[in-house]
């Protein structure tokens, strides 16, 4: 569920602990700088179009 204001932004609630509100933006590399969001409570990792790979 993410924010209506944002829709590229973070979840809104973690599908692993439930918490609400916890994603935090991380800057990773890997073929260029991407941003990633981790849940500060558990640490899973907010799915992003990203991860679906080359088309």
């Amino acid at each position: 569920m993410h924010d209506s204001a944002d829709p590229d932004g973070p979840p809104t609630v973690c599908g692993e602990c439930g918490a609400k509100h916890s994603f935090r933006r991380r800057y990773v590399t890997g073929g260029g700088w991407r941003t990633v969001y981790r849940c500060s409570e558990c640490g899973s990792r907010a799915p992003s179009d990203a991860d679906d790979g080359p088309a």
